[in-house]
């Protein structure tokens, strides 16, 4: 009777939340460009130019095709990994198909080489199919949006068995847009997604994970910062669909003048998945008292043997620890920005990545604010 409650309650946060979405999409005073995208579509010719030229430049072997291109099997596989991923979704994915530039980057790699893959600045933009060889060690680098026009993409990432993959996404923009990020983690591989972003407007970006083999490891950090009138939606998710598997998602984030964000997360373990261990944790730190935030961490449990945590923290600067500092001498913006640089750097801390990456975080999340990570 208890998860069959939890169960309406979910369906209709979820309603109302989406019901909210849809009407600050409809009353969003939205720029010129982004009213008439869907009648100019920049050509995609140059940013798959850019791609080739950026692989060229890495030490990973990395072979890039269109879609259209691949071999029928290999295209029915990559098909059949974007039908799993999307069960709810598919009608819509194949119009996606039919419409979007579709590319297919397989990468290979043992020492964790880098490889950046430029963004779009195509309103409606294209699907990236990276999949990543057995046994291979890489980090992929998603640099920072520089348009401030409408942007869209869809990323799905196959994680192959034995394979370990660092995928850094630099998603601060000045723009409006929505991203989808979907992971497919395969035997024994493992999966740090590093999201950092930071809007002004409307922003919407869907993250989720799927382990579907044993000893499959997805970890999601996403970092956000909302500021001016910007209204944001997350949805986190990450499932656990066999047995032996380990998951972590957190978010963290700060939020500053009138700023809104929603952040609905959510773990599943299917029947089968016993012996699972995963987490999900959701701290903001609000600036303002005219910025709002509302974190609905969410746990679906079907198996037995499992250790799954969730929790949320939403909260304002300390009075007590800005008296404190004050009264040692500090001027009030530099206490408060010393309390923020320290939640910046235990969100920091927390990254299970390779040196590489977490200097990489480390230096995108800190130059927001004018200071570095030691």
């Amino acid at each position: 009777m208890a998860r069959t409650i939890a169960t309406i309650q979910k369906s209709l946060g979820a309603r109302f939340r989406q019901q909210n979405w849809e009407r600050e999409i409809r009353d969003w005073q939205w720029p010129q460009e982004v009213q008439t995208f869907s009648r100019k579509q920049p050509s995609s010719d140059a940013w798959i130019q850019s791609i080739e030229s950026s692989i060229k430049g890495s030490k990973a072997p990395v072979s890039l095709l269109p879609l259209s291109e691949c071999s029928p099997a290999y295209r029915h596989r990559l098909l059949h990994f974007w039908a799993e991923l999307n069960t709810q979704r598919k009608i819509d994915l194949w119009q996606q198909s039919l419409t979007r530039t579709n590319i297919v980057l397989h990468v290979d790699g043992s020492n964790f080489e880098s490889v950046e893959i430029p963004r779009s600045d195509n309103p409606i933009g294209p699907n990236i199919f990276i999949v990543v060889a057995p046994q291979a060690n890489i980090r992929i680098l998603r640099p920072k949006n520089t348009t401030k026009s409408w942007t869209s993409e869809s990323v799905f990432i196959l994680a192959e068995p034995h394979s370990q993959i660092e995928y850094i996404d630099n998603a601060i923009s000045s723009g409006s847009g929505q991203s989808f990020l979907q992971v497919l983690g395969e035997k024994d591989s493992r999966t740090t997604v590093v999201r950092t972003s930071q809007a002004h407007q409307l922003q919407h970006a869907t993250a989720s994970m799927k382990l579907n083999s044993k000893g499959a490891e997805g970890r999601l950090y996403v970092w956000h910062d909302g500021r001016g009138h910007s209204r944001s939606l997350s949805h986190l998710s990450l499932h656990h669909q066999s047995s032996n598997t380990y998951g972590r998602i957190h978010f963290a984030g700060l939020g500053q003048d009138q700023s809104r964000t929603d952040v609905p997360g959510m773990i599943i373990t299917d029947l089968g998945a016993r012996v699972t261990e995963s987490a999900l944790r959701e701290d903001v730190l609000l600036l303002s008292s005219e910025s709002a935030v509302e974190t609905e961490p969410n746990l679906e449990i079907s198996a037995h043997e499992v250790q799954v945590a969730h929790s949320a923290t939403v909260g304002h600067l300390s009075p007590a620890l800005m008296y404190y500092l004050t009264s040692r001498g500090l001027r009030p913006e530099e206490a408060r920005q010393l309390l923020v640089r320290g939640f910046v750097h235990r969100f920091i801390d927390a990254v299970d990545a390779g040196p590489q990456t977490r200097r990489e975080v480390a230096d995108i999340i800190s130059t927001l604010y004018g200071f570095r990570k030691n």
